[in-house]
């Protein structure tokens, strides 16, 4: 559910988006009137939801990751695999 709040200047906007918070929602717009210029007092139409943010997608290890990870988990093997990895990581694959 989206909730929309209107406020004038900083203070005001500072307090509203504290107490939405405080309630557990997450602001997804902070929209200034058209009339609003650079400098001006901020004013405005803040929008809040209910709904938990999207998960992050999740990415698989490389084939060099994986190999620093092995390196990291046991640094008296493979140095010079996981330089090499990283190596690759640093230059793209070059």
């Amino acid at each position: 559910m989206e909730i929309k709040v209107i406020y004038s200047g900083l203070e005001d906007r500072q307090q509203k988006v504290a107490k939405r918070e405080a309630k557990g929602l997450r602001m997804l717009h902070d929209d200034f009137d058209p009339d609003w210029k650079l400098g001006d007092e901020p004013h405005g139409t803040l929008t809040f939801t209910d709904e938990s943010p999207p998960a992050p997608p999740i990415i698989p290890d490389s084939p060099d990751m994986i190999t620093l990870k092995k390196y990291l988990a046991d640094p008296t093997t493979g140095l010079e695999e996981a330089f090499q990895a990283l190596v690759r990581m640093y230059l793209g694959g070059k």
